[in-house]
């Protein structure tokens, strides 16, 4: 029987309901009502892209903190009793989304599904996304806090069929940092200071007044020891999962009765019938031979993510709005008379003299920009050329 609640936070892509899945069909008594092939075969809208979990009914479903919030509190029955939850967070934001739960959770436990601060592999979540996913963009738009959409694409773009849409594929380089949330390595010390926050806070308000803050309306103390677990996406399309299941279920204790046998038996099917896997082999055939091929171009999304490799490959960085604002400032600040006027795109840094470089590094300042740019790239107009004919200009360009 589940003991503990279970949080897994990801981002849409992230394998999360397989997670959710594999607990559930490992636990004895969640198992008798637990579907024993999750596998959805066929693409549609109600299950998501071929490949997915879903015929894993989830309660509830993949939604964010605040959804969260409220399904919990209209459905206090269900909430009583442990329960497995798959929670939309990503960034920093999942750190105050742990936070929050600890908060009034005392034994939850948490996964956390990330990209392992690779680029291969966070490309892999956003092409899962996209490709598995429509119903996410779609749903994603329409929450936007205006009637065009925030973060609106094109007036006819349609997230069902986009494998062809060359706008799409050039804004989800240029403009999607906020669209597609993606999860790094899990950083402890970040979650550390979120908790320290919390018990001094408890600390001083129960010294000062008892009466009001006390152990009897909040928790004296969180404590995360066994309680926060992580692993990458591909990971969970690895051979190792299982292994990986049966140390989670051990370590965090989230069952008093459970068998990891089925998963055992069963995950090669799931990892067969990941269709998005294609993509490290083709990358990797790409960065050896500098060939393009079938899968490669087989839909806008998996397109953008080879350019947002090139372009990386090239020293051209997508920055944040904070990263670009970081290097206007510390230029404006430090800058003196004699130094050039001030270029806001930081991909000029290595064309300034090294004295200015050492002056700006000397005052505290780290470029964004990890290496000189491919001069003919960052020039290059790729949003009005294909993927063949951008490739062939970075082949050349290297040479």
């Amino acid at each position: 029987m589940l003991q503990k609640n279970v949080y897994i936070l990801y981002p849409a892509g992230y394998c999360g309901s397989y997670v959710n899945w594999a607990i559930s069909v490992s636990d004895k008594d969640l198992s008798s009502t637990t579907v024993k092939n999750p596998i959805n075969g066929d693409a549609g809208t109600q299950y998501g892209g071929a490949g997915t979990s879903h015929k894993h009914i989830r309660v509830p479903t993949h939604q964010g903190i605040a959804y969260h919030t409220a399904w919990v509190m209209q459905n206090k029955e269900l909430a009583a009793k442990p329960r497995i939850y798959i929670i939309n967070s990503a960034g920093t934001a999942l750190y105050s989304t742990v936070w929050n739960i600890a908060m009034y959770d005392p034994t939850g436990v948490f996964i956390q599904i990330n990209h392992n601060d690779e680029l291969n592999i966070k490309s892999f979540g956003t092409i899962n996304c996209v490709t598995k996913w429509p119903s996410y963009m779609a749903a994603t738009l329409a929450g936007s806090p205006n009637e065009d959409g925030a973060n609106k694409i094109h007036a006819t773009f349609d997230p069902f069929d986009c494998a062809n849409d060359i706008l799409f594929r050039n804004w989800v380089i240029q403009d999607s940092g906020s669209f597609f949330r993606q999860n790094k390595k899990f950083n402890d010390e970040l979650m550390n200071q979120f908790v320290n926050r919390y018990n001094k806070t408890f600390l001083i308000r129960n010294k000062y007044q008892p009466h009001e803050f006390n152990e009897t309306m909040y928790l004296s103390e969180i404590n995360l020891t066994n309680r926060v677990f992580s692993l990458s996406c591909l990971d969970v399309c690895q051979s190792n999962f299982p292994n990986w299941l049966a140390e989670f279920m051990q370590v965090s204790k989230v069952s008093d009765n459970y068998n990891c046998d089925h998963i055992e038996g069963f995950h090669k099917n799931y990892i067969d019938s990941q269709p998005n896997l294609q993509w490290f082999t083709s990358i990797q055939n790409w960065e050896l031979s500098g060939e393009i091929d079938d899968y490669l171009m087989s839909h806008s999304i998996i397109q953008a993510q080879v350019i947002e490799n090139i372009l990386h490959r090239s020293g051209i960085m997508k920055l944040t709005i904070t990263e670009r604002d970081a290097w206007v400032n510390a230029y404006s600040s430090i800058r003196t008379e004699s130094w050039p006027a001030l270029n806001i795109d930081e991909h000029c840094y290595y064309d300034l003299p090294i004295s200015i470089q050492s002056e700006l590094v000397n005052a505290g300042y780290k470029t964004h920009i990890p290496y000189p740019p491919n001069k003919v790239m960052l020039t290059l107009d790729w949003q009005n050329l294909s993927l063949h004919e951008i490739n062939e200009v970075y082949q050349r360009s290297k040479t």
